[in-house]
């Protein structure tokens, strides 16, 4: 521990650009969260169609009569609904399966998932990775200031106004990756030591174990969401909802290239970016000074903050311990990806299937 801030004490002495950097961001960052909240004090408006979705919810009795009802002039819509409950409920008892046959191994004091044996060249240190992070909010808040005025100048573009998240959440992912990339090369690391294999030679392998780890994992956190959502019930408390899916609720009618931007950014680009930085990038460079349990408990923490949703809080914070402990055991981001990416499609399309229920009818 004592090692790690003396690292970052030394980055901000030696170069004292990134001190300055943190400090305007920080203040920055503190008004308008202040502001923010102030503001959401004062008027809290949602979308039209975000409150025609909690009326239905809540006004109509959702019975499977109803819903069968609501489908009998949709086929393609019915088929789509049985096609991803056939594959949830398989994936569910596939998990419930290997979950039992993982017990058994845990009692046995047998490894859960096998190490791969693969040792990564780790040049970067924490250092490097609060570069990182300086630079992608000083980038977020320059891109925010760019985009905003650009809606300014182009105030009748519906297109803009209506894309701004995800053009803004596509530049600062390439960004980031740069940033990192930029980093990883100077200190004489290769991308393929972030990524742990070699896109010439791809091991398909650790995609099997990401679709394992995942279906093993499903039961647990099907079990959190439920409590999570019977907790909110018993309190009365609703969740804000995630800005992508304000995006997908804002119109009835989305644009081809709205829809398909965000089914990317949430079920592709998103996962691919966040295990390059959280698992490949930041967890490596944190273990050097913590060891492994601190640090996939520190990555987990980080990861699950900045999605920025109390209420998901715990769930995604379980999915950030179970994404370090892969990489930790499999030394490779293709099982972490392949975990996320299947984690993040599975939801968005379960949220497209209840909006063209509940919603589009």
């Amino acid at each position: 521990m004592k090692a790690l801030f003396l690292e970052i004490l030394n980055l901000f002495r030696k170069e004292k650009i990134y001190f300055f950097l943190l400090v305007a961001v920080l203040c920055f960052y503190s008004a308008i969260f202040f502001a923010h909240n102030k503001a959401l004090q004062k008027e809290q408006v949602p979308s039209q169609n975000m409150q025609r979705m909690e009326l239905l919810l809540r006004e109509v009795p959702q019975t499977p009569e109803i819903i069968e009802k609501r489908l009998e002039n949709r086929p393609s819509l019915r088929w789509t609904i049985q096609i991803f409950s056939l594959f949830f409920i398989s994936c569910f008892m596939v998990g419930m399966w290997f979950g039992s046959s993982d017990l058994k191994r845990l009692f046995s004091r047998q490894e859960l998932i096998p190490s791969s044996g693969r040792i990564l060249s780790i040049n970067w240190g924490i250092s490097d990775v609060l570069k990182v992070m300086i630079l992608f909010f000083v980038t977020g808040l320059s891109l925010n200031l760019g985009l905003a005025l650009l809606k300014l100048l182009l105030a009748h573009s519906k297109f803009l106004s209506s894309n701004l998240i995800l053009v803004h959440t596509l530049l600062l992912d390439l960004i980031v990756i740069f940033f990192i990339a930029l980093i990883v090369r100077k200190k004489g690391s290769t991308l393929q030591d972030v990524f742990g294999f070699s896109f010439k030679r791809i091991p398909f392998r650790e995609v099997g174990w990401g679709m394992r780890t995942y279906c093993v994992i499903l039961p647990i956190f099907i079990g959190i969401l439920a409590l999570l959502v019977l907790i909110a019930t018993r309190l009365a408390y609703q969740p804000p909802p995630h800005p992508l899916v304000e995006v997908l609720l804002k119109e009835k009618v989305l644009s081809p290239w709205t829809l398909v931007a965000s089914i990317m950014v949430a079920c592709v680009v998103g996962p691919i970016v966040e295990e390059i930085f959280f698992r490949g990038f930041f967890y490596p460079a944190l273990r050097k000074y913590l060891g492994v349990g601190w640090t996939i408990l520190g990555t987990a923490v980080l990861f699950a903050v900045v999605h920025e949703n109390i209420f998901s809080f715990v769930p995604i914070f379980f999915l950030g311990v179970v994404l370090c402990y892969l990489y930790e055991k499999r030394s490779n981001l293709l099982a972490c990806i392949t975990l996320h990416l299947v984690h993040n499609t599975a939801f968005i399309t379960y949220f497209f299937l209840m909006k063209s229920v509940f919603l589009d009818s």
